[in-house]
């Protein structure tokens, strides 16, 4: 699908009414907003306020947020975690060829979260404080952020030494795919996690 062409499907005429089953479902509360992320979406409109950025979101920006809550809106069980963790494409093994096919998006993703903090685990830490989250006995700092209310994504940073260079890892609660079984809609939230918590250290 384009980008304009996916624009189009997901908007809140069509997403609307499944959006608005969430409020008191799967980790929100029960309200004519849901929140997360630093994202605050009228149930009754469609609105999306940035409450990092201080603004509201352009109609294109929020076709990603439409589409994940769409899809997660459809879980019809509220299973909870595991706190067991594991990788993008362990989740999706038993769909390999659509695991595969949307890898090389999910590496740029985690590429991005590379490039950014694997060199500075402490800016990470100061990024994700603003929202929902643990500290995990991983690596040097390894801290879960709670993307969705039962959807935590683990980043885990090793600092490196003398012999073995910075590293990092990006992974998933055993039920994300649960939550979420279309793993683009898992790729999208990982990167819109990622660009939420840069922007908390460029704002």
């Amino acid at each position: 699908m384009s980008k304009q062409s996916f624009i189009n499907w997901w908007n809140w005429e069509k997403t609307g009414k499944y959006i608005k089953s969430l409020s008191g479902r799967l980790g929100f509360e029960e309200s004519s907003e849901l929140h997360f992320l630093g994202f605050k979406i009228n149930i009754d409109n469609g609105e999306v306020y940035d409450e990092i950025s201080k603004r509201y979101l352009k109609n294109e920006e929020k076709v990603d947020i439409y589409y994940i809550l769409y899809m997660y809106s459809q879980t019809t069980q509220d299973i909870g975690e595991m706190k067991e963790y594991t990788t993008f494409t362990e989740l999706f093994k038993s769909i390999k060829d659509l695991a595969l096919y949307h890898c090389p998006e999910f590496r740029s993703v985690y590429k991005r979260f590379e490039d950014i903090f694997e060199k500075n685990p402490d800016m990470l830490h100061k990024a994700a404080i603003v929202f929902k989250h643990e500290i995990l006995d991983y690596g040097d700092l390894s801290i879960k952020v709670y993307a969705l209310p039962r959807i935590p994504i683990v980043f885990t940073i090793w600092k490196g030494d003398d012999e073995l260079p910075p590293s990092s890892s990006i992974m998933f609660d055993k039920t994300a795919s649960y939550y979420l079984p279309d793993c683009e809609a898992l790729v999208r939230l990982t990167k819109i996690t990622i660009e939420r918590l840069i922007t908390v250290i460029e704002t």
